[in-house]
This record gives structure tokens, sequence and C-alpha cells, in this order.
């Protein structure tokens, strides 16, 4: 990284180091210190600035990984003459800071707010994409709701909460836009093609809408506005030349990035037709706005408020002429620069002297004030002379930018031949006289009138001595010879815009003090001076103002009511389905403890059947144990039986081939036997055969016989009587006994071989 490339980040940077340094400083019990540390903080800034505009050529410095997408900053001619411009009355505004809150409290928090507010800014103004300008934008908002609230009085922190909300607004609008670029384009990038030629249809619109209405709250853009009359007049008169002279024109700046981006691009001829009139459109409604305003408030602070949201208006209406104009509409951007140029330099001066005012006196109220410029001649000098540019009078800064925008308007007029656009320039020169009247009453009566009685009667010290001598030295450097500026400041900062150059040649030979010119400034100052003496006296400022013109009133407040009141019947109903919801609670909440209940016993339950099955299991373990080694056991008594087996079935088997020789053997003798009995049977046939015949033959001889057989068979019958029987003997065996006395011994035999073997 170049050595050019580090002076964005340190004017960035530097802030934020003095801002830590501030906090440590006022926890050490130091008044001063922090402001101090402020001051050499906005110096740095200023010197870094100064250097990088010195520089020659577009400087890039890129810082990686930091939420994910990184900060790309672009130092760009119309950026770094705003950063130029911030950081100068950043200086200023610290330097002030000093005698203004030399007996405040919390000058530590003020002094970090202040800080943190610059580095957003400067991170605005330097940005190289949206995403960084976002970032930015985002630390100005938020740090710049402390220096709101800083007074911590009920009116610091009402104003606060409404700066706050619209800030969030803000960011969230501005982050949608950005979401949709982003998504649609893959680059928020301000250098190459515009994001916006990505983006067609209903998105593009939806983007540029988003993105104006975010920056418009910020610019305060009439009805986004109502944050800033609260604002600028409870924050410390620093603060509020800040937040008047610079903040706001962040939004400006982010309101003139997007509507001139898309300036000749492809496909948007009809986005451009749109935006350019409602621009202008909202331009005269906010500078009439705030105009009435402020003619109506007799706060001084108020007073300036409200006339910054009508100077707003200026800038507005200049970047609608350029977005109409298209290509030709370098005039329109050359009177917006210049005119946030000079709207910060004299309205930070007036905001500043107000605060030498308030440091006197202690009073803001215009009918309670007089007398000033023979007390305090410097502050009523500078601002004389503010408030002169403030209303256009031709020598001083403000006439100078006012006529560019009223010759853009012109412009407009001329190309499209519109008597709407005429109507718009007659009321952009009734405008312009009300703002001579509220400018040159807010003159007389802080400063050129007699005092009241009761008028405060301070002086001026040396240190807002030197600073109204500045602004007076800027504000007539400036509005004496606006051409320098424009070709020195404006004319290089138009050249990032996609302008046809004849535009920027007849502005750079533009004469500001020809008769035309002043004639387009002599109208509103007479309007504007004959409205000051009909209206100047008190009794118009014991008005109220009017109604109508605060939109907060008629349409914010009635919003918020409204949707309050839907809120209440949405919690209402919400509390009702609450209440469901906590009795279904309770329910289920009975019925869990139930179930727990249950559950418990049912985890007793499973935790003593675990125990149970875990001591069934040891003990099945243990028996498994015991039968596995019985089976070991009678596996091996089992193969030892089995070899005994087959040595015993090897035994039998010879026992039974034994058997059967055996068998064999009985059987052939037996056969042998069976022949001899069956030869037996044939010889006892034959005997008894014989003896057939022999009985019958002596058949005969018995019959004659008997008488000696029976004699003979008594004779036996009585022999078988006696006691002395005969014994058994082979002679009384017959044929049967002898078989079955051979079958016996047979079995005897056979018998006795088996057990034998």
């Amino acid at each position: 990284m170049s050595q050019a490339s580090l002076l964005p980040l340190v004017a960035v940077t530097a802030p934020l180091a003095g801002a830590a340094a501030a906090i440590w400083a006022s926890r050490q019990g130091d008044r001063r210190l922090p402001l101090i540390l402020a001051t050499v903080a906005a110096s740095v800034s200023l010197a870094a600035v100064y250097a990088l505009l010195t520089g020659a050529g577009e400087v890039f410095a890129r810082v990686p990984y930091v939420l994910l997408k990184g900060f790309d900053f672009s130092v760009t001619p119309a950026g770094l003459l705003l950063a130029l411009l911030a950081s100068a009355l950043w200086l200023t505004a610290a330097l002030f800071s000093v005698p203004y809150l030399a007996h405040g409290h919390a000058a530590g928090r003020y002094t970090a707010a202040l800080l943190l507010s610059l580095a957003g800014t400067l991170a605005v103004f330097l940005a190289g994409d949206l995403f960084t300008l976002f970032v930015g934008f985002e630390v100005m908002s938020f740090s710049a709701y402390l220096l709101v609230v800083h007074e911590e009085t009920p009116a610091a922190m009402r104003a606060g909460t409404t700066y706050l909300f619209m800030s969030v607004a803000s960011g969230l609008l501005v982050l949608l836009g950005l979401f949709t670029l982003e998504a649609a384009a893959g680059t928020t990038a301000f250098t190459g093609p515009s994001p916006l030629e990505a983006v067609h249809g209903p998105w593009a619109y939806a983007a540029v809408a988003a993105m104006l209405a975010g920056f418009g709250i910020k610019a305060g853009m009439v009805p986004l506005h109502v944050w800033l009359p609260q604002a600028h007049p409870v924050a410390p008169a620093p603060a509020s030349a800040l937040l008047s002279g610079v903040m706001i024109k962040t939004g400006a700046y982010g309101i003139l990035r997007v509507a001139l981006s898309f300036i000749g691009t492809d496909g948007h001829g009809g986005l451009s037709s749109v935006v350019g009139p409602v621009l202008v459109v909202m331009a005269l409604v906010t500078m009439f706005t705030g105009a009435a305003m402020a003619a109506v408030e007799r706060s001084a602070k108020r007073i300036l408020a409200c006339s910054s949201v009508s100077q707003i208006g200026y800038v507005l209406l200049a970047i609608g002429c350029a977005v109409v104009l298209g290509h030709e509409g370098g005039m329109g951007v050359a009177g917006a620069l210049f005119h946030i140029v000079n709207h910060a330099l004299f309205k930070s001066a007036l905001f500043l002297m107000i605060g030498a005012v308030y440091l006197a006196g202690h009073e803001l109220d215009i009918t309670r004030l007089g007398g000033m410029a023979r007390r305090m001649p410097v502050t009523a000098l500078a601002f004389g002379l503010a408030t002169f540019g403030l209303a256009g009078v031709p020598g001083l800064n403000g006439y100078a930018s006012k006529t560019l925008v009223h010759d853009a308007l012109l412009e407009v007029i001329r190309h499209t031949h519109s008597p709407w656009y005429a109507a718009a320039e007659k009321l952009f020169t009734l405008t312009s006289a009300i703002t001579v009247f509220y400018s040159f009453r807010l003159l007389y009566y802080v400063f050129l009138r007699p005092a009241p009685a009761g008028a405060p009667a301070g002086q001026e010290g040396r240190l807002v001595r030197a600073i109204g001598l500045a602004y007076i030295g800027a504000l007539l450097a400036v509005g004496l010879r606006p051409l320098v500026v424009v070709e020195r400041f404006i004319l290089p900062a138009m050249h990032e815009f996609r302008l046809d150059h004849h535009a920027l040649d007849h502005l750079a030979h533009f004469h500001f003090f020809e008769a035309h010119p002043l004639q387009g400034a002599a109208i509103p100052l007479g309007i504007g001076l004959s409205l000051w003496f009909v209206l100047r006296g008190e009794r118009w400022l014991k008005l109220s103002p009017l109604a109508w013109l605060s939109v907060e009133g008629l349409v914010y407040r009635p919003l918020i009511a409204a949707a309050t009141k839907l809120c209440c019947l949405v919690t209402t109903f919400d509390r009702a389905i609450d209440q469901g919801y906590r009795n279904g609670a309770r329910a289920a909440k009975d019925a869990c403890h139930g179930i727990a209940l249950a559950d418990g016993a049912l985890d007793r339950s499973y935790a003593s059947a675990a125990r149970s099955s875990g001591d069934l299991c040891r003990q099945l373990a243990e028996a498994d144990t015991l039968i596995d080694s019985g089976y070991r056991a009678a596996a091996t008594e089992s193969y030892d039986l089995c070899a005994k087996l087959s040595d015993a079935d090897h035994a039998l088997d010879e026992g039974y081939g034994r058997a059967a020789d055996g068998s064999r053997g009985l059987a052939l003798g037996l056969q042998r036997v069976d022949a001899a009995i069956d030869g037996g049977y044939h010889q006892a046939a034959s005997v008894a055969r014989g003896a057939v015949e022999q009985l019958t033959q002596a058949d005969a001889a018995l019959d004659g016989g008997s008488e000696r057989v029976a004699r003979s068979g008594r004779r036996f019958l009585s022999d078988l009587n006696r006691p002395d029987r005969t014994r058994w003997s082979l002679a009384n065996l017959n044929i049967a006994t002898l078989i079955m006395a051979a079958l016996l011994a047979a079995l005897v035999v056979v018998f006795a071989l088996l057990t034998k073997v």
C-alpha cells in the first residue's frame, strides 16, 4: 500500500484513536484534556485530507476482512471536498467546545461522541462503495445520538428518542437498497459502471426509493424531518453546528450519489423521469415547510434548525433539476455541491455564534435578547454575515450557490417548457423571501435592537472572537470570489459524474454578478424586507406555530396513536393466547409430572429388573461355566467309554464270529442227530407195526386171558400204591424225553461258550 493510500485510513482512524484517548483522559478526572485531544485528532484528520487534496490522481485504499466484506475507500474530488469541509468544521467545533463545556459534565463522553461522529462522517465522504458508506453512516448516526442527549434534560431525552428511531429507520432503508443492489449487480462500488445498471423493473424503483428515503431522513427532507427541529435545539451549540452544518449533508451526499448514478444509463430512462420530478416536488415542499416553521419560531436554535430543513430543500432541488436534465444537468450538480459547502459554512457559524450568546446569558428566546452587538461585536459581525449568506445577499456565500440552484431550475423550465416548473420557480422565490424575513428578524432581535429589561450582558472570549474572525474571512472569501471556488473545488468534483462538457464550460464562465443573477436575488430580498417591515412587531412572535406546519402532530402522532391502539388490541389478544398457553403449560406440566413419576417408577422397576437380570445372568454364567466343565468332563468320559465300547464291540464281533462258527457246528450236529432220530422213528415204526401185529394176535389171547390181566392189573395197582416206588432210569424215558434232553444239552454248551467269551 502506497503512502497516499494510507492517508484516508489516517483521516478516519485518527478520530477513533482520539476518542479512546479522550475516554481514558476523562477517567483520570481531567475536564479539558479530552477536548484538547479532540482538537488534536481533528487537526490530524484535517492535515491528512489536505494532503490528499494537494496530491495528484485518485487514491484507493482497502481494509480487508472487516465484517466479512472489507472497507473500500476511494478519494474522489466530490468526496474529498466534503471531507475537507467536515474536518475543518469539526476542528472549529472542537475548539469552541473548550469554553462551551468548561463547566459542563461528561466531557469525556461528549468528546468521544464528537470524534466518533467525525470518523463516521469522513468514512461516508471517502467511501469507495455503498457498503463502506453505510457503515460510516451508522457510526455517525449512533454517535450523534450521544450529542443530542448530552444535556440529559427531559426535552433532550425525548428528542434523542425521536432521533434514534428515525436514524434506525434511515439505516434500515439504506441497507435494504444496498442488499437489493448487491443481489442484482454483485457490487456496490462507486467507480466503474453503476450497480443500478444491473437492476431493472420494480426492483430498481424499490432500491432507489429505499435509499432516497433512508438518506432523506438523515438530510431532514419533509415529511421525514421530524427529528431535526427537536434534536438541534437541545444539543450543545458545537454539536448543533455539526449536526446542521455537516451531518445532514451526509444524507444529501447519499441522495446525490444515488440520484446521479443512473444519469444516462441504458434502460433507466423511466427511472430518471420519475426520480427527477419527485425530487423537485419533495425539495419545494421541504424548502417552503422549513421556512414557514422558522418564520413562526421564537427560539434562536429552533429557528436555525427549521432553517436547516428549508436549506436542505435547496440542495434537493438542485439534485432534482440535475436528474431531470440528465447529461446537461451540470448546473444542478454544481448548485447542489456549492450549496452544501455554503450552508455548512454559514449554518455552523450561526450555531456557534448563538452558542456564544448562550454562554454569555444562557438565553435563547429572541424576545428576551437584544443589544448583543455592542457587547459582542465580532460575534455580531460573524452572525450578521452568516445571516446575509443565509438570506442570499449578493457578496456573501449563500448568494452564489442559490443563484446556481435558481439557474438550474430556469434551465429545466427552458428544457421542458412545463408550466408546472414555472410555478415551482415562483414558489422558489416565495420561499427565498420568507428566508430573508426570518433571517433579518433573527439578526435584529438578537443583536441590533435595544436590549430589553433583563437581557443578558455577557462578553465574548478570545477563542470565540478568533473563531468568529475565521468565519468572517471564509464567508467573505467565498462570497466575493465564488468563481474561484467553482474553478478550484466544484468543477473538479463534477468530473466524476457523467455530464456534458458544454455544461461544465458554461459553468466555468458563469458570471455571478451580472444583471440577471442580481435581479434573481433582488426580488426575494425585496419581498422579504417588505415582510420584515410589516411583521417586525413582537405580536407576531407571540403566535403559536400553526398546527398545519406540524407533520409530527398531523401525521406521525396520529399514526403512532393508532399503532399504539392496535398494539394494545394485539397485546390483549396476545395476553389471552398467553393465558391459554400458560393454562396448557400448567396442564402439560402436571401431565409431565405424572408421566415423570410413572417414568421414575418404571425406571426403578427397570433398574430392579436390570439388577435381577444381572444377578440371573451372573448365575447363568456360573451355571453355564459348570455345565461347560461338566460337558468337558462328560466329553472326556464319553470319549473313554466310546473307546472301551469300541474295544467291546470288536470283542463282541469276534465272539459273534466264534458263536456263528459254533452254531454252524451245532446245527450240523443237530442235523446229524435229527437224521439219527428220523432213522429211529423209522425203526420204531417198524417195531410198532410188528407190535400191532403181535397185539392183534395177542388181542385174542388177551380176550381170553383178560381175567389174568385184570388180576395182574390189580396186582400192579397194588404195587403202585406201595411206598417204595421204582427209580428213574433210561429204561423209563421215551423218544420225546430224549430230544428235550439233547436240546437242553445244546443250550448248555452254547451258554458255556458265550460265557467263556
